[in-house]
């Protein structure tokens, strides 16, 4: 059985995103899928 294991994890340098910031990220991705369906 093969198996792998992490040598090292650094910590995470990201924040959690707040509402605003989450709205405009949805609106973006929103218009990115439309701009893919044409």
């Amino acid at each position: 059985m093969m198996s792998v294991s992490r040598l090292r994890e650094r910590p995470r340098v990201g924040r959690p995103i707040d509402d605003e910031n989450w709205v405009r990220i949805d609106a973006l991705a929103e218009e990115v899928d439309r701009d893919l369906e044409k």
